[in-house]
């Protein structure tokens, strides 16, 4: 598997520093005592929440994911592939949505594009 993600054409890998969270879904009852009940809210409780960056790339690079950004209009899900330990033997692939894409000028012709995924669970 190739880190990052594919637009169809060009399999996009992330620069170092990507970082991620964890978003637990659950479901609270807290009594009048202080003790508070705490149960996992469906089957897929825990959603992953992705940072990445593309920093220095050319103007080219960018537009054409910023342009496959653009086309899943931030609805369609797509496959993303990230090192889920430091040794970077394990990798895990996951559906994905893009929740935001940000495109920064660098210098001459090279850009930065920071993209927020957000964990999707779908067939």
């Amino acid at each position: 598997m190739a880190l990052g993600f594919n637009d169809g054409v060009t399999q996009h890998i992330p620069d170092r520093g990507m970082s991620f969270s964890s978003t637990p879904k659950i479901k609270e009852s807290p009594f009048g005592d202080g003790y508070t009940q705490r149960l996992p809210d469906g089957i897929n409780t825990i959603k992953k929440n992705f940072s990445i960056i593309y920093k220095d790339r050319l103007k080219a690079d960018i537009d054409d994911m910023v342009t496959f950004l653009d086309s899943t209009g931030g609805a369609t899900a797509f496959n993303f592939t990230y090192a889920n330990d430091n040794a970077g033997g394990q990798e895990s692939t996951i559906k994905v949505i893009a929740k935001t894409w940000n495109k920064n000028f660098s210098y001459d012709n090279y850009f930065t594009l920071s993209i927020t995924l957000e964990e999707v669970f779908e067939p």
